[in-house]
């Protein structure tokens, strides 16, 4: 891992987006082009301190699934997300994921969580499935547009179970 070169990427790609490109308001003052480290860390799901860290090249070595939610918080293209992963020391993702279904049993024990929202997701953190009351929760991740990432939120970040899918 070159913390380094990968501290320099990820403070250019912060840089060249503006508030309003990620729906965030402008604010009153802003000293610095571009998000704020705190807006990229809401964005992407993480502590301020963990993404500052990654930015000054102290930070520990991301995960995959943090290596995924930077990219979509920075709205990185597909050349851009695989550049951030090789940077990191990781290969990057295939444009499909290895799989994409849910196991019948898993799909029944999310559908008897009538009271729990729950949702089942990749290795990325894509949202492959959701209960109910998930989707009131998160939202119907099915409705959204292919090209825009679902929504993420601390509930969606849980403890991998087997077949390295989780639920929520």
């Amino acid at each position: 891992m070159d913390r380094a070169e990968l501290a320099d990427f990820l403070r250019h790609r912060r840089t060249r987006l503006m508030p309003a490109d990620v729906g965030l308001s402008r604010g009153a003052r802003r000293r610095t082009p571009g998000l704020r480290r705190e807006e990229v860390a809401q964005l992407a799901g993480m502590s301020t301190d963990h993404y500052t860290r990654l930015e000054q090249a102290r930070g520990s070595r991301p995960s995959r699934q943090m290596l995924a939610a930077v990219a979509r918080a920075l709205r990185l293209s597909r050349d851009e997300r695989d550049h951030l992963f090789f940077l990191a020391g990781e290969e990057p993702p295939r444009d499909r994921p290895a799989t994409e279904h849910v196991r019948p049993g898993l799909l029944l024990i999310l559908d008897r969580l009538v009271d729990t929202p729950a949702q089942v997701v990749n290795d990325l953190g894509d949202v492959l499935a959701q209960n109910a009351m998930g989707k009131a929760l998160h939202g119907d991740v099915s409705a959204l547009p292919e090209a825009e990432p679902p929504p993420r939120s601390a509930s969606s970040r849980s403890t991998p179970a087997t077949s390295r899918s989780r639920t929520s």
